[in-house]
């Protein structure tokens, strides 16, 4: 039982988490010094093996067992079906990335050393960012995804923050240090993220995730009240996004918000989609021809040469309905989990999962290489009772 673990073996495999779900931030600091192919791929198994040798007693969920071993299946399948160009890169991502965040994320936590282990993590990477990556960041050749990855690579350090600052209680040490730190973290994320790139679903990530933070201060019934409203706006919005955006960004191009420089851009030039219209219309032509079962993983690449850039139509390509119910089953239980939960800050980590990760998916890259997005798909809300039952256990006695 989780009660029964250590405090030691607490810290380490919550320091553990704190560092795969910044993985991003540690890689890009590694190679601002060296250059290392496939570093988050190298972090990754460094921190399985780890976990593995701290937690060699730990018994995982019949139903994240099964669900490992079935998209393991699905995989292979793809492989055979579609070839080995088309999906070979997924399958190798998923063997690492999936089975280190399988393990993560069904050992003993902490929520509270996650949260405090991160601003640590964030303060680091916003020094060296400004020190060293900032002029490899401007000076590159492929400026547009770059930014992209640093826009998203910042949204979790800017909910990091303001969850220690609406929640003092979650601060473990020097309450007032802690709150500086968390101070220049959100204010040095949100400039990167504001006038250094001109990611739009990098702002959209964090108003929504900062939204979610803030109403853990209701009770659970004016919360859920709250949700369905915010939530109901949401999707008025995503469904008329083209025409929302356009008179909402449509505002001159010396305006030095970068997201809001590019809609002004892509506005004026008629295309606010960037091209994704194109590539959902394929997707649902590929999904009208298989509807139930879709075509495998890979089928879209290996027709466009490109991903989907939308995450439930990329999932109703490769495995159709009965797939969508697969993947949405679990992590509506994780969003239902965390909107009925009691205040605990190990429910910090799921919001702050679904905020940086989700939406990011709904606009743009691929979940296969996500590694966030297999430790939410692996989280239980079991699991995570049982860690919010010892929020604050051990955390008055020392190392």
């Amino acid at each position: 039982m989780l009660q029964t673990v250590n405090y030691k073996l607490i810290y380490a495999n919550s320091l553990l988490v704190a560092l795969f779900i910044a993985q991003t931030c540690i890689a890009s600091v590694i190679n601002s010094f060296l250059t290392i192919p496939k570093i988050s791929v190298i972090i990754s198994l460094i921190l399985f093996f780890v976990a593995i040798s701290l937690n060699r007693n730990t018994k995982f969920c019949k139903q994240v067992v099964i669900s490992y071993a079935l998209i393991f299946l699905l995989l292979s399948f793809s492989l055979i079906v579609n070839g080995v160009e088309s999906c070979i890169d997924y399958i190798l991502h998923y063997i690492v990335f999936g089975t280190t965040a399988f393990v993560l994320s069904n050992i003993p936590l902490n929520g509270k050393i996650i949260i405090n282990s991160s601003i640590y993590i964030y303060i680091v990477y916003l020094i060296v960012f400004f020190l060293r990556i900032r002029m490899d960041y401007l000076e590159g050749d492929d400026l547009g995804t770059v930014q992209m990855g640093v826009a998203y690579s910042f949204v979790p350090g800017v909910l990091w923050a303001i969850s220690l600052l609406f929640f003092p209680g979650f601060i473990i040490g020097n309450r007032y240090l802690k709150q500086i730190l968390s101070i220049v973290v959100l204010i040095g994320s949100i400039y990167v993220v504001l006038f250094l790139t001109v990611t739009r679903g990098a702002i959209i990530a964090i108003l929504f995730g900062c939204v979610f933070i803030a109403i853990f201060h209701l009770n659970k019934i004016n919360r859920l009240k709250f949700i369905i409203v915010f939530l109901g706006v949401t999707i008025f919005l995503f469904l008329n996004i083209e025409t929302v955006l356009e008179d909402f960004f449509y505002i001159s191009s010396e305006n030095s918000i970068g997201a809001i420089k590019k809609m002004s851009s892509l506005s004026n030039d008629g295309d606010v989609s960037n091209g994704r219209d194109l590539l959902y219309e394929s997707a649902i032509d590929i999904i009208r021809s298989s509807p139930m079962i879709g075509k495998g993983v890979g089928y879209f690449e290996k027709i466009n040469e490109i991903y989907v850039h939308q995450l439930f139509l990329q999932i109703l390509c490769e495995m159709g309905m009965l797939g969508l119910f697969l993947f949405l089953f679990p992590i509506t239980k994780i969003v239902k989990a965390t909107v009925i939960s009691n205040l605990a800050s190990i429910y910090i980590i799921p919001i702050v999962l679904i905020s940086s990760i989700l939406i990011m998916l709904l606009f743009s890259n691929v979940y296969w290489l996500s590694p966030n997005f297999w430790f939410l798909f692996f989280l239980t809300p079991y699991h995570l009772k049982l860690v919010s039952k010892t929020d604050d256990i051990f955390l008055s006695r020392s190392l």
